[in-house]
């Protein structure tokens, strides 16, 4: 019984050691990746600002929008 006992304490130890590696490699890697996506986001951030502050896009959108409707009412009122 005391050599079981043992046996499992070893065995205890080294899945333990083990966890602690694995764990050390992922708080690396996460580490590396949280950097990368707060750069993204920071990319995506700046982006949407121009966006939506340029006049220009307001204006083609507003045309988009005005022909869309140009043709759903010409479609309307004369269907092939």
């Amino acid at each position: 019984m005391l050599q079981i006992s043992l046996c499992s304490k070893i065995s205890l130890h080294a899945a333990d050691y083990t966890l602690r590696i694995e764990t050390m490699i992922l708080q690396t890697e996460f580490s590396g990746a949280s950097q990368e996506l707060s750069c993204n986001l920071h990319l995506y951030l700046v982006a949407i600002k121009e966006c939506m502050g340029s006049d220009s896009l307001d204006q083609f959108l507003r045309l988009v929008l005005h022909l869309g409707n140009f043709i759903n009412t010409v479609s309307e009122c004369d269907p092939l």
